[in-house]
């Protein structure tokens, strides 16, 4: 994503059913992916930051819905 552009990805009680690839894009701006991995555990809250390029992406996700809870988040960020 260009410079001052931010971007939010909430689940909202996360399940398998949510694992994926996501994008966002900005009219002719950079796009940025992003996979997403719901796996099962016991932490109920995952935040994952990453700056790469210029380009900050922050993704928290937050579910307290047993027994599936998100234990992590793999962000790929991929610039065009």
């Amino acid at each position: 994503m260009g410079a001052g552009l931010s971007s939010w990805l909430h689940i909202a009680h996360a399940s398998l059913t949510d694992n994926g690839n996501y994008t966002c894009s900005a009219g002719d701006a950079v796009h940025a992916f992003v996979r997403v991995h719901v796996l099962d555990g016991e932490s109920s809250a995952a935040m994952h930051h990453s700056n790469t390029g210029g380009a900050t992406s922050t993704l928290t996700t937050t579910t307290t819905t047993p027994p599936i809870t998100l234990l992590f988040i793999l962000i790929h960020l991929t610039l065009h």
